[in-house]
């Protein structure tokens, strides 16, 4: 943006060296955690995807190290061939343990060599001392492989019913067995979850007879500090190989279970004197930073600026081609 005369030029100078420690916080701020956040294996559901079939991205998330409390959000985006795919926030439990992030289901599989790609904090609004690893990405042809003849195989869960409390994690075993003698990689999902809760499958892809161990994490906070709502939830697990499809369904039950429930129902209570209600806690107070408030106003103060000076040049250009 040219800008006329030497005074704006030391002006502008000025301004861009105090906006300059305020530029560089923006992108690795002074406050808040520091988390190195890291995009693991990444795989497609089906593998070996045939033309023609609904495709699904999993990539397995993680935080390698940090300086704060967890459970800790972070958002994921994804990307095919170069085009968005998928946007979301995954709610970590615990340092060094892998969440599923999934993404996609819009695309059919055409033939041809395809690179999904998936990036950890991707508006850089996180204190991430390494961005190296907040990228991964993979490629996978569609058609490499045909199905075996006869393909086929069967899933179960043991149990098929858990009862958590928030933050508790309760967990499943998944059994894939095959049936005949023709075997493929099948690849599992977990599908049914409110916001805020994450899984992982402990292997999360094999080829049968395959043992996995599903973990649900349920936090005290969702997603933003959200309540975890309680109730029973029918999950959906999905295993897919090449154009096979099975799926299985557990339940999961956030909250007492219903033989507790019942227990406490039944249980005659004790008649007690009421008590006088306590003092009420009071309402959380909204803490604004100090640093975020600064750069807003230098930064409105910048832009305010730089237009006042082009509006002034184009005044005085239009001028001297009206008095020529």
């Amino acid at each position: 943006m040219p800008i006329a005369g030497r005074p704006h030029w030391a002006t502008m100078m000025a301004l861009l060296a105090i906006l300059a420690p305020f530029h560089w916080a923006l992108g690795v701020p002074p406050w808040g955690t520091t988390t190195d956040w890291r995009i693991g294996r990444i795989w497609t559901l089906p593998p070996d995807p045939p033309p023609g079939v609904p495709v699904l991205f999993l990539a397995e998330v993680s935080a390698s190290r940090s300086d704060g409390e967890f459970p800790q959000e972070v958002s994921i985006a994804a990307y095919l061939d170069g085009y968005p795919i998928g946007l979301g926030r995954l709610l970590v439990p615990a340092l060094n343990t892998s969440v599923i992030f999934w993404a996609g289901g819009g695309w059919n599989a055409t033939p041809g060599t395809h690179r999904v790609r998936f990036i950890a904090d991707p508006r850089s609004v996180c204190n991430d001392p390494d961005r190296t690893n907040n990228v991964g990405e993979a490629s996978f042809e569609v058609g490499a492989r045909t199905t075996p003849p006869g393909l086929d195989f069967s899933i179960s869960a043991d149990p098929d019913r858990r009862s958590a409390m928030p933050g508790e994690t309760p967990s499943y075993t998944i059994s894939v067995e095959p049936k005949g003698n023709s075997t493929a990689a099948v690849a599992l999902i977990l599908l049914g979850l409110p916001e805020g809760i994450s899984y992982y499958f402990d292997p999360p892809f094999g080829e049968p007879p395959l043992k996995s161990k599903l973990t649900i994490y349920v936090p005290e906070r969702g997603i933003g500090g959200a309540p975890i709502r309680m109730g029973e939830y029918r999950l959906t697990i999905l295993a897919m190989a090449s154009g096979t499809l099975r799926r299985a369904t557990i339940a999961l039950d956030i909250g007492p279970s219903a033989e507790t429930t019942t227990a406490i129902a039944t249980t005659p209570s004790a008649t007690t004197a009421p008590r006088p209600a306590g003092p009420q806690a009071p309402a959380p107070a909204i803490k604004i930073s100090f640093y975020r408030a600064a750069l807003l106003a230098f930064a409105m103060a910048f832009i305010a600026l730089a237009a006042y000076y082009a509006f002034k040049e184009r005044r005085t250009k239009a001028s001297a081609e009206g008095a020529g």
